[in-house]
């Protein structure tokens, strides 16, 4: 139980790495009203040494706040983390408060953190033994679960797209044998996003297969340590390309074969803003309590973590938060 980050800030050359047991999912508020506010409530969280970093199995989140340069290297939150469209738009909102500073998403997680302060990526990697730990390559059953779109370019010329319910990273762990499963399987000629993923989400990944060019390119939302020396094992003597999350190189390479979702900023401005401008909610370590107390009055005997009390709330009033909005998007109130 928890949402795990480690926040780190640079000053003068150095870095302290903290931890915070329930911020990595609330990233998205913490670091959006600016460097003021994100260097207090890093601050507040217990400092820990070169042991506290967390590995890309445990890592949910995490920031450098880099005071020298000027420079936010973070990912996490919630929509943010998982939903392309809010992304790109959250990140141009919160570039626009943090007006002098540069921010960078870690497409690589823990990877791009540790690494940016110097850290060898092996200190956060998890043993990567089981690589082949595939999904098969099938269309599913409902449309609704649908979240990836897959594509293969025959080496006979042919396009096969392939509408999925898994991450795309988890398709291509089959290697070389991907190209096998997408000339057994029918797949689609051509292919309206919106026409089968019917809850209206925009896709979370994707990956292209070029046979005759044995180059496999592929982009995907989540945060990925070490994909591309991973996949390069497996699919060895093939090019591999990852795109991050730049979705668009997929629909340039199928022109007139795709249709992916436009994507509705002022839709998700509005979304954004509701989301931002509130109160401060019930943390995790009240609910996690909350919890604990409702399994004790049931007779059961619970044991407290004492990693559970590993954060430390700063509380920013709502009227800050309205000022801080106003003054950069006061444009937007009179729209």
């Amino acid at each position: 139980m928890g949402q795990r980050a480690n926040l780190i800030t640079v000053e003068d050359g150095e870095h302290t790495l903290r931890y915070d047991h329930w911020v990595a999912n609330r990233l998205d508020d913490i670091l959006f009203w600016g460097a003021d506010y994100a260097l207090s409530y890093f601050d507040a969280q217990e400092t820990v040494g070169e042991d506290g970093w967390l590995d890309e199995i445990w890592a949910e989140g995490g920031a450098v706040l880099d005071l020298d340069k000027r420079h936010l290297l973070w990912w996490g939150g919630e929509d943010v983390n998982h939903e392309l469209p809010v992304r790109r738009v959250y990140l141009k909102l919160q570039k626009k408060v943090w007006h002098d500073w540069t921010i960078e998403w870690a497409h690589r997680g823990i990877v791009d953190l540790a690494e940016y302060i110097g850290l060898p990526k092996e200190k956060v990697l998890s043993h990567r033994e089981n690589l082949n730990s595939a999904v098969q390559l099938k269309m599913p059953e409902k449309k609704t679960w649908v979240k990836t779109l897959g594509g293969i370019e025959t080496a006979s010329g042919e396009t096969k797209l392939f509408p999925l319910l898994g991450e795309a990273e988890d398709y291509l762990r089959n290697g070389t044998r991907l190209v096998n499963q997408c000339h057994r399987e029918e797949g689609l000629r051509k292919l309206n996003w919106e026409g089968w993923e019917e809850n209206g989400e925009f896709p979370r990944g994707g990956f292209l297969i070029n046979e005759k060019h044995k180059m496999v390119e592929f982009w995907q939302v989540r945060d990925c340590p070490n994909v591309v020396e991973d996949m390069k094992r497996l699919w060895e003597d093939w090019d591999v390309v990852w795109h991050q999350d730049d979705y668009e190189f997929q629909s340039k390479k199928l022109k007139g074969k795709v249709v992916l979702p436009e994507i509705n900023e002022t839709e998700i401005i509005e979304r954004l803003r509701g989301n931002l401008l509130r109160e401060d909610g019930k943390l995790g370590i009240e609910s996690a309590l909350v919890t604990n107390e409702v399994l004790r009055n049931e007779g059961m005997s619970v044991e407290i973590n004492p990693w559970l009390f590993k954060s430390h709330h700063v509380i920013n009033p709502l009227e800050t938060k309205q000022q801080i909005w106003q003054k950069a998007f006061g444009e937007l109130e009179n729209k």
